[in-house]
Order: C-alpha cells, then sequence, then structure tokens
C-alpha cells in the first residue's frame, strides 16, 4: 500500500462580500436643497467586487443619492440610504437620515 500527499492550489475563486456598513458625519440634513456624504465600508476587505450600489428608500420624505452616496434632500421627513454589494451576494447595509428646512413648493390651486 502506498500513501502521500498531495497539495492543491484552489484559484479563480470569488470573496463575496459579508458586510456593508453605511456610515456619515451625522444622519440629518438641515438646509434647503443641502446635502449628505454617505460612505459604505465593506467587509472582507480582499472581497473580489467591494463596490457598492446606493439607493434611497422613500420614508415620510424624500431624497436623491448619486453613485458616490451624496445624499440631496428634496422634502422634509426621514429616507432610508442603502449601499448594496454589487458582487450578487445581497448584502446591503442602510442608515435613516432626518431631512428638515426644506421649502414645500408653493400650492398650484
Amino acid at each position: 500500500m502506498a500513501e502521500g500527499t498531495l497539495g492543491i492550489t484552489i484559484s479563480n475563486q470569488s470573496i463575496h462580500v459579508t458586510s456593508v456598513t453605511v456610515t456619515a458625519s451625522n444622519y440629518f440634513i438641515t438646509t434647503q436643497g443641502g446635502t449628505l456624504q454617505m460612505t459604505a465600508a465593506v467587509l472582507p476587505v480582499n472581497a473580489t467586487d467591494p463596490l457598492v450600489t446606493w439607493s434611497v428608500i422613500t420614508g415620510t420624505g424624500t431624497a436623491s443619492v448619486n453613485s458616490s452616496g451624496l445624499v440631496t434632500a428634496l422634502t422634509n421627513g426621514y429616507v432610508t440610504v442603502r449601499a448594496t454589494a454589487r458582487d450578487g451576494s445581497g448584502i446591503y447595509g442602510a442608515h435613516i437620515v432626518d431631512i428638515s428646512g426644506q421649502i414645500p413648493p408653493p400650492s398650484t390651486s
């Protein structure tokens, strides 16, 4: 009977994102049309695709977010800002942003 060992190298394996944490310097916008820069920390740091896609989920207020996480206030209330991993893992992080100081549009009646 013969025995031995064999080393196997596995390559080209994707490392999926396991968590996304969304942060900012604060979580409110108080000026008309104000902005807030959000950041996303992705783990593990060696994820194959560490990029995220930004989106806003409307709550009682509205806002927009660009591809770099800059949130722009549109109406008073709160919104949820979400950063979703682009690697297909479905992992996301989110944070609520409180918006005030927005002047409502004039009534058309």
